[in-house]
């Protein structure tokens, strides 16, 4: 009696990774991770923390924390800006960051007061926590806010001022081969002086180049 001819096992088909689009807020981190898995094999732990020079472009969003008198209240805006910096090896960096702050309605019980806009320039030190091509850093500064109010109004409201400003806050740093860099950060931001009412937060996402 002889055996049954059993004919080959159809191929199972490969298995597809499912795909979901991300999230409009967190297209530009989804990216940099996809770039960071592509050339995992080319990003080592040296390369990620090497030291030297750095510059890149934010932009983003920045939403009001005023504190002003009575029923004076101020709108979310925009937010662009430019940094460079130097990276030192593994567990910190120092930049020089510059944003230009977008036009802020500035409006009592309906009253338009005037358009308040701004920019800072903004020393800050750069604390990573980890050591891999995914990088999350906390940061702190000292620089200068240059504000102006125009008095679209004609209350004779405008007027410009220049005040130190505080900064802190967090990213999360992906590195995508040797040279780019992809970042998301949030900050709190102080002003002091005559300007110390019109504190916000940004909330950026940027790209660097590490030269």
């Amino acid at each position: 009696m002889s055996d049954p001819v059993r004919g080959p096992r159809p191929a199972r088909p490969p298995a597809r990774a499912r795909c979901r689009a991300p999230a409009l807020a967190a297209a530009l981190l989804a990216a940099s991770l996809a770039g960071c898995q592509s050339v995992r094999s080319q990003v080592d732990a040296p390369a990620v923390m090497r030291a030297g020079p750095y510059a890149g472009v934010a932009l983003g969003g920045v939403i009001e924390q005023f504190d002003l008198p009575g029923d004076a209240d101020g709108e979310s805006t925009w937010t662009a800006g430019l940094r460079g910096g130097y990276r030192f090896a593994r567990y910190a960096a120092v930049e020089l960051a510059y944003e230009e702050l977008g036009e802020n309605d500035l409006e009592v019980s309906s009253t338009d007061l005037g358009e308040l806009s701004g920019r800072t320039f903004v020393v800050q030190g750069k604390g990573y926590l980890l050591h891999a091509p995914l990088q999350p850093y906390l940061l702190a500064g000292i620089g200068i806010i240059d504000a102006e109010l125009d008095d679209s109004s004609g209350l004779g409201l405008g007027g410009s001022e220049t005040d130190t400003v505080y900064k802190l806050g967090g990213g999360l740093e992906a590195h995508s081969g040797e040279h780019l860099t992809f970042f998301l950060e949030s900050a709190w931001t102080k002003p002091d002086g005559d300007a110390e009412e019109f504190e916000y937060i940004t909330v950026l996402g940027g790209v660097n180049w590490r030269f």
